[in-house]
């Protein structure tokens, strides 16, 4: 029994120890499709969108990235990344390219401090995803990264298979 219950003990307060304290809580990557203003994705609206058939006059950019993160009191976000690649359906995908996501703002809410991580202009992405295309389906994959104090990385990636949307060229 005192085998048990030490094990249980140990256990308990190994869990208490390495509770975390920093969480993403939602990412959002910024399109602009030829209008007026950026389209603002969730990652999850993000993830199976299609932008439909584009051609040469169309308008496609990914305009910039946001991270909502929280912390409470042991915790600290030190740097958020959003990771992103476009690739043609079939094609091998090419490595991830890296946009830094500089601390913007933050707020208290519920015993947690809460803070957004955005390249908002002009230091924004602004990439052309239409220019150099050739005929075919497209596909753009994304996802986010924080890091806390301790080094380690926390990730919003849909479960290791990234936010994916498409559209045809």
């Amino acid at each position: 029994m005192k085998k048990t219950y030490f094990i249980f003990v140990f256990v308990f307060v190994s869990l208490i120890l390495n509770a975390q304290h920093e969480f993403i809580n939602q990412g959002l990557i910024a399109i602009w499709e030829g209008g007026v203003e950026d389209v603002f994705y969730t990652e999850s609206e993000f993830n199976g969108h299609n932008f439909g058939t584009l051609n040469s006059s169309s308008s496609l950019y990914l305009k910039s990235g946001q991270l909502i993160v929280s912390k409470d009191a042991e915790g600290d976000i030190v740097d958020c990344l959003m990771y992103y690649r476009l690739y043609k359906s079939g094609d091998t995908p090419g490595d991830f390219n890296a946009v830094v996501l500089p601390w913007h703002s933050e707020w208290d809410e519920d015993e947690l401090l809460f803070q957004m991580w955005w390249n908002d202009p002009p230091e924004e992405t602004d990439l052309n995803l239409l220019e150099g295309l050739s005929d075919g389906d497209y596909i753009l994959e994304v996802y986010f990264q924080a890091e806390n104090g301790d080094s380690e990385i926390l990730y919003l990636n849909n479960a290791t298979l990234n936010y994916i949307a498409t559209f045809t060229f």
